[in-house]
């Protein structure tokens, strides 16, 4: 690895450790799973043997929980709960099942004093309140009964075949809506990933990992007492850390079209099963991430319906038939071709409306690709800084940069620091003129930047035009939420000593409209940016949208 890819991987492993969950939260969440699992094992459930296995699922058991985003804001992590009730399947009714443990559920947040639970398609949902630091906890209690029909055991391993369930599904498209049993395995499907993921552990310092986080949160309440006293669970592997990557980039770059976004089973087991015969060859974040990626990006050409390479189209991965897609769970599998088959396929609805969900998924992983090739090629923090913020978001950004450059001491971090304290010191120049408005910041505004040359790519980009060529002609569109009527004034900034030998240098602030024509005409560090002004106070100010010309 050289320098820069060392640096790469730094900014990465602490994007996913802001991403994960801290450990004062993870032992809540636990200590409330526990009062969780004691109640609902204490249960009535009519024609069980007493009591019910309550175990988690999904992502905090696989190590791979971030904080999701919601309305374009962080919010609440997520906890998925399994109550299997010890009845025959055969002799039962999904409907009735789902009945009884949600009682128990009801029962649990009245006594609790919390809201009354969702009935969800699958299962139960409650929501405790979030903390003082705007943190909470969704719960999810998936209602099921051992599954010992299923034919999965034919097609895998036993010790993953065996656990099998049946859920209850409710079709709330049919009038009444009807509930019918549908096949999973969450128990196997975690102990597949985690034996996939063992030897990813002999990669990563544990102390090293165990310190971070005590010297991140101490001082949070209901924290450990020591560095060590923090639970192995917490400890992630180089598999990890890249799907916790590649669901928040999914859920930024979705915020606005969540029906088509991958969901994070194909995400996790996509990657999984990747990285399955080559965690010996990948010991970085971002080895592992940038492999995944590759041979993902490799299976876009199955939505033209073209012939995938052989050797890709031997790991057997992502499969179309015609029209139809395949992702099998690889503990619960799909059979195409047999009706009496009840195995799941993560990609089974790639088909409908043109296979829009198959496009989404491979247009994101062509976004999460040029990304990364944005941030190995970033020559300063304020250029990784503008992708990790469209990437990820500004919050997990900033403190993703700000607490790398705090707490690093080697010579990568002490770079980072320099090389953001200079990019600063690049806007101090003096014939840029200060705003002299009474200042209110109440609303926002944002550039859209769109550069277009004859013969060239047309480019776009919200924060910034970070390398472009002379003979650009540029134009910026001012967005912005403050009610009419207000006033658009720009200020455009060069440097440099072509634009000085010029006498090109501006920097003054002149009234507008909210779309200004530009051309890049000397080569250097310039910038533009937007004031809004209402009543006589600036209520709203962009910010430098850079245009670096060489």
């Amino acid at each position: 690895m050289n320098n820069q890819e060392e640096l790469l991987n730094d900014v990465l492993e602490q994007v996913a450790r802001e991403l994960d969950i801290p450990p004062h939260k993870y032992k809540e969440a636990m200590e409330r799973y526990d009062a969780i699992k004691r109640h609902l094992e204490c249960g009535t459930y009519p024609g069980s043997i007493p009591p019910p296995s309550i175990y988690l699922q999904g992502s905090f058991r696989y190590g791979t929980v971030i904080r999701p985003v919601r309305g374009g804001k962080d919010c609440g992590f997520d906890i998925d709960i399994v109550c299997e009730v010890n009845r025959n399947k055969d002799d039962d009714n999904p409907e009735d099942l789902k009945e009884d443990v949600g009682a128990e559920v009801k029962d649990y947040a009245r006594k609790n004093r919390m809201g009354r639970p969702e009935n969800k398609r699958r299962c139960w949902a409650l929501e405790y309140e979030p903390d003082s630091q705007g943190i909470g906890l969704h719960v999810d209690v998936l209602p099921c009964v051992p599954d010992c029909d299923n034919d999965a055991g034919k097609l895998i391993p036993w010790q993953y075949a065996s656990t099998a369930i049946a859920i209850t599904d409710r079709d709330d498209d049919a009038k009444p809506p009807e509930h019918s049993w549908r096949s999973s395995n969450p128990h196997g499907y975690a102990k597949w990933f985690q034996h996939i993921c063992q030897p990813g552990f002999s990669h990563i310092d544990s102390r090293q990992q165990k310190t971070l986080l005590f010297e991140a949160y101490q001082g949070q309440e209901r924290f450990y007492d020591r560095a060590e006293d923090i639970p192995d669970e917490l400890l992630r592997t180089p598999l990890q850390r890249a799907i916790q990557i590649m669901k928040r980039h999914r859920d930024i770059r979705f915020c606005g079209a969540r029906e088509h976004k991958p969901i994070s089973m194909i995400i996790t087991t996509l990657a999984a099963r990747l990285y399955e015969s080559h965690s010996a060859d990948f010991a970085t974040t971002r080895s592992a991430l940038r492999f995944i990626v590759e041979m993902l990006a490799e299976h876009a050409v199955l939505v033209e319906n073209r012939t995938l390479r052989e050797d890709v189209r031997a790991l057997r991965l992502i499969q179309r038939d015609g029209d139809r897609w395949c992702i099998p769970n690889p503990v619960n599998p799909h059979c195409p071709g047999d009706p009496e088959d009840q195995g799941e396929n993560f990609a089974d609805r790639w088909h409908e409306d043109n296979h829009v969900k198959a496009k989404a998924f491979f247009q994101w992983v062509s976004w999460l690709e040029d990304d990364l090739d944005s941030l190995l090629n970033s020559n300063d923090v304020a250029g990784m800084k503008g992708t990790l913020t469209e990437a990820f978001g500004d919050t997990i950004a900033s403190r993703a940069l700000n607490r790398l450059g705090a707490k690093s001491t080697d010579s990568r971090a002490g770079a980072l620091v320099q090389a953001g304290a200079t990019a600063i010191s690049r806007f101090d120049v003096p014939h840029r003129q200060k705003p002299t408005w009474l200042t209110q910041f109440t609303h926002d505004v944002t550039i859209e930047g769109k550069a277009t040359r004859d013969g060239w790519r047309t480019l776009l980009s919200k924060l910034g035009f970070k390398k472009i060529a002379k003979r650009y002609s540029l134009r910026f569109e001012a967005k912005t939420d403050v009610p009419e009527p207000y006033d658009v004034y720009w200020q455009v900034v060069n440097t440099g000593h072509e634009a000085e030998a010029r006498g090109q240098l501006r920097g003054s602030i002149f009234a507008g409209g909210k779309v200004r024509n530009e051309r890049t005409e000397y080569t250097g560090f310039h910038w533009i940016e937007c004031f809004i002004v209402k009543d006589g106070a600036l209520v709203a100010r962009s910010g430098e949208f850079v245009v670096n010309i060489e």
